[in-house]
């Protein structure tokens, strides 16, 4: 079966933070916390990669209109100094 998953995103009044789940049909978990500023939602979470090391993972919404916007999955090795965009995606709504 192909992988199927589904996020749940809230926003978090007391700690004045968005939050997002993410889980798949194959056992994924994802975790992630930030915000919105300057434009951009920024959404964060810190993951272990198969060889134990942590990695810093994020999504990026940015250049957002009414009828599209841009996202991107990025991971950064080195604590978030330098950060490597994975997926770049752009979103345009059908007409």
């Amino acid at each position: 079966m192909p992988m199927r998953g589904t996020s749940v995103s809230v926003f978090d009044a007391r700690a004045g933070k968005w939050k997002q789940t993410w889980v798949d049909n194959e056992g994924g978990y994802l975790d992630f916390i930030g915000e919105f500023k300057d434009g951009q939602m920024i959404l964060q979470r810190e993951g272990i990669r198969p060889d134990g090391s942590k990695v810093l993972q994020r999504m990026v919404w940015k250049n957002i209109s009414a009828g599209e916007f841009d996202w991107s999955w990025e991971a950064s090795r080195d604590g978030g100094k330098t950060w490597q965009v994975n997926w770049p995606i752009h979103y345009k709504r059908k007409s």
